[in-house]
């Protein structure tokens, strides 16, 4: 996903994005998807986020462009898809080159591009874009608040973002287990309460933030995708291999079982950027 210099692309590259490990997730999100619940949460966000035909939209962390592909489809936006994994990206625009998934819907061809880049180093417009959109990006970057003034910079007058993103409970309400810290380091997470979160896209200068606490939301859907996992588990072996299947599993059943007890949370951001 778009990260700042803690994490490069060769290193999203090498670990959590292989080749291998994004065949293996699309297995469970579906085709074009990397968040949790694939287009299932992703059409309930878009609903809220109420798109309008013709608005430019910044989607940060783009990943296989599926609510890129979305967004572009069925509410007729413009989309510019951005990640700091080029493996991500290539399969993004493989995607869209052929046609496939979401890619298929009238017009997405026309409306939807891809950059492989640096949030913090890129050269988009200020004020260029109405809606910034990201799905589960954010917790790979540790300035939280210097990304979130660059996306402000980024919005036009009256913009608005939309987040969703893993958070976790404060650790001086909670001691965090060494499992979930080592899980944190390994993956490159930075995450942090939901309060703080909605602190910071305060400080970035947006205004009327709403934080929702999605983590029953999300325990469910996790739920969900395990009990499909294991139904698929000669289908999944057979296309990404044992190993694949057993790491992903694991992955759930830990993610399950964390987010049933509020170690890890999970949270959708709304807000706005002022009028002119």
């Amino acid at each position: 996903m778009v990260v700042d210099n803690k994490v490069t692309t060769e290193r999203l590259d090498s670990t959590q994005y292989t080749m291998d490990g994004l065949k293996a997730y699309e297995l469970i999100f579906g085709e074009g998807f990397l968040s949790s619940g694939g287009v299932h949460t992703t059409r309930e966000f878009l609903k809220i986020l109420d798109l309008k035909e013709g608005e430019r939209v910044l989607d940060v962390g783009s990943g296989l462009g599926g609510s890129a592909f979305m967004m572009a489809g069925e509410y007729k936006a413009k989309v510019v898809g951005i990640d700091l994994s080029s493996n991500m990206i290539a399969l993004a625009q493989e995607k869209l080159a052929a046609g496939k998934g979401f890619a298929k819907l009238p017009g997405v061809q026309e409306r939807v591009s891809f950059k492989c880049e640096d949030i913090f180093k890129s050269e988009l417009e200020d004020g260029s874009f109405d809606v910034v959109y990201s799905r589960d990006a954010v917790l790979h970057i540790e300035d939280k608040l210097t990304l979130f003034k660059k996306l402000f910079a980024l919005l036009k007058p009256g913009g608005r973002v939309m987040i969703s993103d893993y958070c976790f409970v404060d650790p001086k309400e909670r001691a965090h287990s060494e499992e979930f810290k080592q899980y944190l380091a390994s993956r490159d997470y930075f995450l942090c309460p939901l309060a703080e979160y909605k602190g910071l896209l305060e400080q970035a200068g947006f205004e009327n933030v709403e934080a929702q606490d999605r983590t029953q939301m999300w325990h469910e859907t996790l739920k969900r995708e395990l009990g499909e996992l294991d139904a698929m588990q000669e289908e999944f072996v057979n296309v990404c291999g044992q190993e694949q299947f057993d790491k992903n599993r694991k992955n759930w059943v830990t993610k399950v079982a964390r987010s049933a007890e509020g170690e890890q949370t999970w949270g959708l951001f709304v807000a706005y950027k002022p009028s002119a």
